[in-house]
């Protein structure tokens, strides 16, 4: 799911070669627990509301009614390390990542003394997962005490329903609009150059209690049918009717 704000005054940046959608679009409600008659009036929904689903890991959304800013104890950057080394052969998948990053508007080309080092993890499937080392920023952030909400609460209040639709936000941080100055402190050094996050990178100190305050707004007079725990999303309700109602809304 892709978030979207209804007082967007920041547009997303982009460059030549954006991040495209495929030209089909296909819905597949094959293992809802409903009939025939209640499939084709979620497909109905859901296919109105499309361009709010991501297609892939680059396909985001963007939230900035409140942008994130992260507050430091020194406004002076963190002493640089010597960068992190990328081994030749895991250059050209970076490179991908790095395109569809600026494609997406996730980051841009820059020249902060913010710079973090890149970290390359392998994933089960042989792929890498990029991170960053944010280990220098986050010693000198300020925490953010906003409550996680607790799974017991949720677990009570969500009982007892008839219906239930899940959601899972793509890649949910990067869907967070960064203050400017917050975006400068969220360098990152590579083989090929500084960019710096536009939006809200994993690995930050605070970005779970960023993005459960944000959630919180963007869903704010909804939690009769709708609760968030971080980027997951259930909505529920006790008959079908009622249920696409709060789907829509």
């Amino acid at each position: 799911l892709k978030l979207h704000s209804v007082f967007s005054t920041h547009p997303i940046p982009r460059v030549d070669d954006p991040v495209t959608r495929p030209s089909t679009f296909r819905i597949d409600l094959s293992h809802a627990n409903v009939n025939e008659a209640q499939k084709l009036q979620l497909h109905d929904l859901f296919t109105e509301f499309q361009d709010r689903i991501s297609c892939s890991s680059y396909d985001l959304g963007s939230y900035d009614h409140t942008l994130i800013t992260i507050k430091t104890t020194t406004e002076i950057p963190p002493t640089r390390h010597r960068p992190t080394r990328i081994p030749v052969r895991f250059q050209k998948e970076l490179d991908e990542h790095i395109n569809k990053l600026l494609a997406s508007g996730r980051i841009v080309e820059s020249d902060t003394p913010w710079v973090h080092n890149t970290v390359l993890v392998k994933k089960r499937d042989g792929s890498l997962r990029v991170c960053l080392d944010f280990r220098p920023l986050n010693a000198i952030t300020i925490p953010d005490r906003y409550p996680l909400p607790r799974i017991e609460d949720l677990l009570e209040k969500v009982a007892h329903h008839q219906y239930y639709t899940s959601f899972d936000l793509a890649s949910g941080y990067m869907q967070l609009l960064l203050s400017p100055e917050s975006q400068a402190k969220c360098g990152w050094a590579t083989h090929r150059g500084i960019y710096q996050f536009v939006y809200l990178p994993f690995g930050l100190r605070n970005a779970g209690a960023y993005f459960c305050r944000a959630m919180s707004r963007i869903l704010a007079g909804l939690d009769d049918n709708c609760l968030a725990y971080i980027d997951d999303i259930i909505v529920f309700d006790k008959d079908f009717d009622a249920h696409l109602r709060s789907l829509r809304k």
